[in-house]
């Protein structure tokens, strides 16, 4: 006979004669619950699965979406080059259309 608020993080029930009960959650303890649930599950062998699907993506390529491709489509692989922002840091690049001026 219980009844959940979830957004509010409270619990109403029925109390002795009648007298309705509000039990009130801890928004930051919940919180805290779901960050420590989160840690203990990558445990559980979720690892090896992601391992397993991310050697099987082509990540070279966007996810199909049923739509059939013209020849006037963009295509990111092909009309894009990778260029350099940092002087010093390699890792610190941006996507730049190819048919852009280099001023």
């Amino acid at each position: 006979m219980a009844v959940p608020h979830y957004a509010y993080l409270q619990l109403k029930m029925p109390g002795n004669n009648g007298t309705p009960l509000t039990i009130h959650g801890s928004f930051l303890r919940s919180d805290n619950c779901d960050k420590e649930f989160n840690r203990i599950a990558q445990g559980f062998g979720m690892k090896d699965e992601h391992r397993t699907y991310a050697a099987s993506v082509d990540h070279t390529q966007p996810p199909e979406d049923g739509r059939t491709s013209t020849p006037g489509d963009f295509s990111p692989i092909d009309q894009t080059s990778k260029k350099q922002v940092h002087p010093s840091d390699a890792d610190k690049t941006v996507n730049v259309a190819n048919n852009l001026d280099s001023k």
